[in-house]
């Protein structure tokens, strides 16, 4: 990417004054926050369903990890994860960024041309039985490879452009959801999601152990889903940019190149901004991804210090 394009990127990245390196979240990388989090809530259970606590969880990761080393899979190589049965994708999330490798999902099933052109390896059959195929394995792992905030963390495929992310991007997302929920810990949250969405990645991976919430659908306190998901949802994920200026505050505005959510209602999530235009949304804050990964095409959007968005009505 030439430098004057990465420049208007960063400068995307940042809100007024304040650039990304200046906002610190509290982990160095994603596998830091279950590192993180069996440490301080060893025994608190986070999948209601199965009884799996912080630390049975951190250890299947781990027993993955070997499982997908034994698969051939290296730090920084680009793994495509299918979606699985629950917590299957979660736990083989996390065992791929605790290789130090990236993951690839898609809103729809890609093809091997597809993958093979950002170098994405197919390895993980669409179904099986982890628990019984990663028994086998230690369930410690020593890390090779630990990746920087700055660096790839998920390819994100959504239709025809590909989405790079980084592992500041999504835990700064997650971050700013946590607050705009007020989560303090200990809540009771469910979704129904698979792994074909940045919805699932962010809302049902990775905030159930950032915000220490109890995931169960067992008398949740708070329903995210689809619109007409569920019968009762507390919050509903709206992927229509032309909506963000009539949107209802359990409205959750869903924007893949801001990562994942945009704004809670017409609110933006916590170091995000939003311009609303007749035909687009300007957006800059530290949610903003770091690009397609073709180059072309951010040339078009990443204009004026932020990030242009153009929508019809």
């Amino acid at each position: 990417m030439n430098q004057d394009l990465q420049n208007r990127i960063y400068q995307a990245q940042c809100l007024g004054n304040v650039e990304p390196i200046e906002y610190m979240v509290p982990y160095p990388n994603t596998s830091a926050l279950i590192e993180g989090q069996n440490v301080k809530h060893a025994n608190l259970v986070v999948y209601d369903s199965l009884g799996i606590t912080n630390k049975l969880f951190f250890e299947k990761v781990q027993q993955t990890a070997h499982w997908l080393e034994s698969l051939g899979l290296k730090s920084k190589d680009r793994l495509f994860l299918p979606p699985l049965a629950f917590p299957f994708s979660e736990i083989i999330a996390f065992g791929i960024w605790y290789l130090g490798a990236t993951i690839v999902i898609a809103n729809e099933s890609p093809n091997d041309s597809s993958l093979k052109s950002i170098y994405g390896k197919n390895i993980i059959p669409n179904d099986i039985d982890l628990f019984s195929i990663i028994s086998e394995f230690e369930p410690t792992y020593i890390p090779k490879h630990k990746p920087n905030l700055r660096d790839e963390a998920v390819l994100f495929m959504d239709n025809k452009k590909v989405i790079q992310l980084s592992h500041y991007n999504l835990l700064v997302n997650t971050n700013g959801i946590q607050q705009s929920m007020k989560l303090s810990g200990g809540e009771k949250i469910y979704t129904d999601l698979k792994a074909h969405s940045m919805e699932w990645l962010i809302f049902q991976t990775l905030l159930p152990f950032y915000a220490a919430c109890l995931y169960t659908s067992n008398s949740p306190e708070i329903i995210l889903g689809q619109k007409g998901q569920f019968t009762k949802q507390s919050y509903t994920f709206c992927h229509d940019l032309t909506s963000y200026s009539s949107m209802g505050d359990t409205s959750i505005l869903i924007c893949p190149e801001n990562t994942c959510a945009l704004s809670f209602g017409k609110e933006p999530i916590h170091m995000t901004n939003i311009n609303h235009e007749p035909n687009h949304l300007s957006i800059d804050g530290h949610s903003i991804m770091m690009g397609y990964l073709k180059e072309n095409e951010n040339e078009s959007i990443f204009k004026n210090n932020s990030m242009i968005l153009t929508y019809k009505n």
